[in-house]
């Protein structure tokens, strides 16, 4: 009975094993960075974006010490999905360079740096052409 029963263990472990890896596979093909191959963030003037370039926002991130200006090139090539998750991940992007993915259900989950760091002292203004 026991070597039936641990046997019984075993092959469920290795269907979990499995399944994690499925799992893993599918975690790894939705956590995309469009920063690898579709954006690009550029510091330009004001003045440079509102006469010289063709993008849509002009994006100004401030923390206490230091301020960024520009924008980001492609943003208007992406496609609705892809803007969808520039937007939600917005201050990833300026904070990190990057998304930064979290599992907001793990027993031991915080707020990120970039989470805390604005809500503390970074800020991050946004200017579009048509509301000019």
């Amino acid at each position: 009975m026991t070597k039936r029963k641990l046997q019984t263990l075993y092959d469920e472990a290795r269907e979990l094993a499995e399944r994690k890896a499925a799992l893993d596979e599918e975690i790894k093909d939705l956590e995309i960075d469009l920063s690898k191959e579709k954006i690009l963030f550029v510091e330009i003037t004001f003045d440079d974006w509102l006469y010289k370039s063709n993008e849509e926002e002009y994006w100004i991130y401030e923390t206490d010490c230091s301020r960024q200006m520009g924008v980001w090139e492609g943003l208007n090539d992406l496609r609705s999905e892809e803007r969808e998750h520039f937007d939600e991940y917005t201050n990833d992007y300026f904070y990190y360079g990057h998304p930064n993915y979290v599992d907001r259900n793990h027993p031991r989950a915080e707020m990120t740096e970039c989470e805390l760091g604005f809500e503390g002292d970074c800020r991050l203004s946004c200017i579009r052409r048509c509301d000019i």
